[in-house]
């Protein structure tokens, strides 16, 4: 299920590090329909990975040095995709409750004005053309030194870690192995080109662009509707389908 999400803001400033406040948006939305969705999702005893990813779209901006600006209209639209069906409505059930409500962000407040479902792709075939809505993250954690490494589209070993990535994220998603599938995907760069991010306090790199994908149309859907990469529940590896052949 994928749906867009329209706010409106008060004032023309917000945040460098702005998906944090869209899902501290999430956060509260959950909590107010249902606190036992809100802490398998989010408490401590939370799901390690999460069936969703999005984007957000600012449209004109002017990247500052400690701020965002709005050049025209103050608005921002955040879309949404989940595998998942179940989270999907819970997630449309939660989004309702916030509508026309005013949350506050760092010296600004934003409003949920619109709520639209989006048609999705269907994917019957083995290669699709994709383009990114939010950076692809390719992450290697190191558990023993407490680093995380990241790889960009253009270096070796980006592949590698990007799958690593999609099977440690779709591993409660699947009643079967997918390893071997995962395996023969191909992930092609197509104009792809790096960027820097700033999330939670910390800097690092992701990649934005086309990509060909190629491999078993249900991994390819799986990886359409729930993300691809690493941190897609944060706001990364949001793809959406320009082409699919078979």
């Amino acid at each position: 299920m994928r749906f867009a999400l329209e706010f409106e803001f008060v004032n023309a400033d917000i945040p460098l590090d702005y998906r944090r406040k869209f899902l501290s948006f999430f956060k509260k939305a959950f909590e107010n329909y249902d606190k036992e969705v809100f802490e398998q999702l989010f408490g401590e005893g939370r799901i390690s990975t999460k069936p969703y990813t999005f984007s957000v779209y600012l449209g004109q901006v002017k990247f500052e040095r400690d701020y965002i600006s709005f050049k025209e209209h103050k608005k921002a639209v955040l879309n949404f995709s989940t595998s998942d069906a179940a989270y999907g409505i819970l997630f449309y059930n939660s989004m309702l409750k916030m509508h026309n409500v005013l949350y506050p962000v760092e010296k600004n407040s934003m409003t949920l004005r619109r709520i639209s479902l989006v048609k999705e792709h269907v994917i019957a075939g083995s290669r699709i053309v994709v383009r990114t809505l939010s950076p692809v993250i390719a992450r290697e954690h190191k558990k023993e030194r407490k680093i995380d490494n990241y790889f960009i589209a253009s270096e070796e070993g980006f592949e590698k870690v990007l799958k690593e990535n999609i099977e440690q994220g779709s591993k409660e998603f699947f009643d079967f192995d997918i390893h071997e599938d995962l395996m023969e995907l191909k992930v092609i760069p197509v104009e792809v080109r790096d960027t820097k991010i700033l999330h939670y306090g910390h800097k690092f790199f992701g990649s934005i662009g086309r990509f060909v994908l190629e491999g078993k149309p249900y991994l390819l859907d799986y990886l359409v509707k729930a993300g691809m990469g690493a941190r897609r529940s944060q706001g990364f590896g949001m793809i959406e389908v320009e082409e699919v052949t078979e």
